[in-house]
This record gives C-alpha cells, sequence and structure tokens, in this order.
C-alpha cells in the first residue's frame, strides 16, 4: 500500500489520480487528502502542522493491519507530513514501521527555508507562486484569474512549515527527489537528507522548477514503480537505477 501526499494547495485525490492505474495490480495506491480538502472538504482543516502529522498518522494506522508492508511519497508540503509520519511509525511499538519513504521537492529537517513563506495574502504571494512553477506566467499576468488558485495555497503555506522538535531517524530506506533549479531548495543543503534514515538513502535528481515532476507527479512514477519493487519485504534494499 502506497500512500500519497500532496504540496501545500493541491489536493491528493487529484494529484495522483492516475497513480492506482500506473501502479497496478503490484501496488495499491492510496491518496491521502488532509482534513478541509479534497474528499475531506466537508471537515475543519488542521491549525498546526503537528495536527496535519497526528491526522495522517491516523489515517494510516486505521488501514495498514499490524505487520502489513507500506509506503510513502509527499511532495513538498506532502514530503514532510510523510518524513514525519514515517518517523513515528519506525519508533511507536504500536505502529508498522513503512517499507521505504520517498521525500520530492523539499528541504531536509530542520533546514530554514531558502527565504522565509511569509505571505499572508493572495496578491502577496503571486509573484512566488509563479517562480516557483504552481502557477503558468500567463495565468499570474491576469490575477483575477490567479486568486482562487492561491486561496488554499495561503492557508497551507501556514502548515508546511517543519514543526518544532527533532524528529526521530527513519530506520526504512529514504529516497530523495529534487531539482537543482527548485527554488525552495538548496542544491548544497539537500544532502542532509541523509541524517535522516539509518538505513539507505539515495537521491534522484530531476530538471526543473518547484513542481519539477509535472502534472500529477508523473515523472516520478517509473522510479517508485522500481523502487517499491527493490524496497518489497522479501528483498534486501539496494540502490534504485
Amino acid at each position: 500500500m502506497l500512500f500519497c501526499l500532496s504540496h501545500a494547495g493541491g489536493v491528493a485525490t487529484t494529484v495522483y489520480r492516475s497513480w492506482q492505474a500506473e501502479l497496478a495490480p503490484e501496488h495499491e495506491v492510496v491518496p491521502l487528502d488532509y482534513a478541509g480538502r479534497g474528499v475531506r472538504s466537508h471537515e475543519a482543516p488542521d491549525s498546526s502542522p503537528e495536527a496535519v502529522v497526528e491526522d495522517v498518522a491516523r489515517c494510516v494506522a486505521r488501514q495498514v493491519p499490524p505487520g502489513d508492508p507500506w509506503a510513502v511519497f509527499g511532495h513538498s508540503m506532502g514530503a514532510m507530513v510523510a518524513y514525519r509520519v514515517a518517523a513515528r511509525a519506525c519508533h511507536d511499538p504500536a505502529l508498522t514501521a513503512p517499507q521505504v519513504v520517498l521525500v520530492s521537492g523539499r528541504r531536509p529537517p530542520g533546514d530554514r527555508p531558502v527565504r522565509p513563506l511569509g505571505a499572508t495574502s493572495v496578491d502577496d504571494l503571486l509573484a512566488d507562486a509563479v517562480a516557483w512553477g504552481g502557477i503558468p506566467p500567463e495565468v499570474g499576468a491576469r490575477p483575477h484569474l490567479a486568486r482562487p488558485l492561491l486561496r488554499r495555497l495561503v492557508d497551507d503555506l501556514r502548515l508546511s512549515h517543519d514543526p518544532p522538535g527533532h524528529a526521530p531517524v527513519l530506520t526504512c530506506p529514504l529516497h530523495v527527489l529534487w531539482s537543482d533549479d527548485d527554488p525552495l531548495t538548496r542544491t548544497d543543503r539537500i544532502g542532509r537528507w541523509v541524517q535522516a534514515s539509518n538505513g539507505y538513502v539515495g537521491f534522484h535528481r530531476f530538471a526543473g522548477d518547484h513542481f519539477f515532476l509535472g502534472d500529477g507527479a508523473r515523472l516520478a512514477i517509473p522510479l517508485v514503480r522500481e523502487v517499491l519493487r527493490q524496497t518489497a519485504p522479501d528483498r534486501r534494499p539496494v540502490a534504485a537505477v
């Protein structure tokens, strides 16, 4: 079972809609929407990063029978949540540790943002969102079209920073997807992810901006398929090609 978590402003059940068909029948893909988003839009949104992690951890625990293998993929904000949920599972005897964690487009735990994300309005955020690749320049040039896309992003950015305190080190393999042209990460710091796991840590560089994986994160699918194959419970973790 592969849980998938979205970036700030995204909806997992939309972003990862095609993944089930691409990865079936070997893998079951479970996109998890945050409270107040997508299929959970009727629920009250969480109010802190800690609450988001707690909520997702409960969702995972409800769906994974004890001892069953599972994995998690997250991009940007979703990478932070995936890592924190996995770290909790690795050190809680009541939970099953994941077979592998995949994080994408996220600075290492504990690192400060490349630049503060202090925008409090959609107008303040518009130029940044265009620079990240989240909004096409032609839409950004027409603010009346861009503002509806940014309202949810403003709310999620308040939840996307690292929770306070040190997260435990993972005991499972970790794979890091990144782009050296991503304005929200630093090439000279991305290697610090190696400190986040006592297991194998692999790095996979892509080309592009913050959304280097393309619509629906489609460019990650071949890598995810191979990583899941290599880290299956009956295999020893090895480096992905």
